[in-house]
């Protein structure tokens, strides 16, 4: 199954202090073996970048970008391209469902690709209940 993982799970995923960590790694567990397949929107990485450099600091953000694009490199997480076709979906996304636009896009990727999106934000899980699957 495919899993389009938010840039929340991926701030907690490299920030050990954060509550959800331990799930987060439970998730990329069944990413390595191989039963999921995680997917990025390409607006995640600068997302996760920013937050963490505010956060953690400067140099956890560089080191969490190089693991990125390792996982990238090696095919563990697959990024998709923000195209017009994609900005087109996520704003009527948006609209109907009344979301902020990075929220947009990643939930309509999800549609997209008839998978589970994978979030720790409240409000999303909230108006996208009965959409499209919510995780965890």
């Amino acid at each position: 199954m495919n899993l389009v993982i938010d840039s929340n799970v991926l701030v907690s995923l490299f920030n050990d202090k954060d509550s959800h960590h331990r799930t987060v790694i439970e998730i990329m567990e069944e990413v390595l073996s191989g039963k999921h397949h995680a997917v990025i929107s390409s607006l995640s990485l600068p997302e996760v970048c920013g937050s963490l450099a505010r956060t953690v600091g400067k140099q956890k953000a560089e080191e969490v970008y190089a693991t990125v694009l390792e996982f990238i490199e090696f095919g563990i997480i697959l990024v998709e391209e923000l195209t017009e076709k994609r900005v087109q979906a996520a704003s009527r996304f948006a609209i109907r469902h009344t979301l902020k636009g990075a929220d947009a896009i990643i939930a309509s990727l999800a549609q997209e690709k008839q998978s589970a999106l994978v979030t720790f934000d409240r409000e999303l899980k909230k108006k996208l209940a009965g959409i499209i699957p919510v995780q965890p």
